[in-house]
């Protein structure tokens, strides 16, 4: 199988070399593929060094050229991968709130699932951060279960498998969401169209180096999201689901 693991990154040269680093010495079955937004701290520098030092072929850089939020990000690279003949694809933060050690769960599961949410709020489930980030948390997937008819317990997950079958059945040109809210809309589109979801337990803590990218700011962007998703799925209908 051919497996590719996306890493969004924004100003994240404190923590992406070592993070590479982590996961090359567990050996897995993946490419890399670093997607950095033109971090104007030298984050996609930073990646491009370490593949040249280290010849690790199985590294990639897509560099795009200015910050234009997760969403963008995300999809883009998904289109990238899927021309490069993914068969699965993986998705981690670039900051160490997820464990490197917990992409083992996610290339164990079952290859008939389409989408594999690593969830804080299941059991066995662990949340390593303040209070009030808790309460934030479940209150907006509280709120994306109740909007969007959604069971998982946490559809802002970013941990997360997907699978060629169901990314080559997305519209990514109509989408809605640009900030934290397109994992909950790729969530959304995974229950509408049919498609084989699981949620598995993993540990989340705080980010070890840097500064955190939910600022208010970040967190009023993705709320517009939120209402502006859940307007166009009520009203308007074009969602970024194929032949749907």
């Amino acid at each position: 199988m051919k497996n590719y693991l996306i890493i969004p990154t924004y100003n994240e040269k404190e923590n992406i070399k070592k993070l590479l680093l982590e996961i090359f010495s567990l050996d897995l079955p993946l490419n890399i593929l670093v997607v950095d937004d033109n971090s104007p701290d030298g984050t996609g520098d930073a990646v491009l060094q370490l593949k040249d030092n280290m010849k690790k072929e199985k590294l990639f850089l897509l560099r795009r050229p200015k910050k234009e939020g997760l969403g963008k990000a995300y999809a883009q690279a998904f289109q990238l991968v899927l021309k490069r003949g993914a068969d699965f694809v993986y998705c981690m933060d670039g900051d160490f709130s997820h464990r490197p050690y917990d992409l083992k769960s996610l290339l164990n599961e079952s290859e008939d699932i389409d989408l594999i949410l690593g969830s804080r709020w299941i059991r066995g489930g662990v949340a390593k951060f303040s209070y009030s980030r808790r309460l934030l948390s479940k209150l907006a997937n509280f709120f994306v279960r109740l909007a969007f008819g959604l069971r998982v317990l946490d559809a802002t997950a970013g941990f997360r498998r997907y699978s060629h079958g169901f990314l080559k059945n997305l519209d990514f040109d109509k989408f809605v969401s640009r900030n934290y809210f397109f994992q909950a809309e790729m969530t959304y589109y995974a229950k509408k169209g049919n498609f084989k979801i699981k949620e598995i337990p993993i540990v989340f803590q705080d980010r070890f180096c840097g500064k955190t990218k939910m600022t208010i700011g970040e967190m009023l962007n993705s709320t517009k999201d939120l209402l502006k998703l859940w307007f166009v799925l009520r009203f308007k209908k074009e969602i970024g689901l194929k032949n749907k």
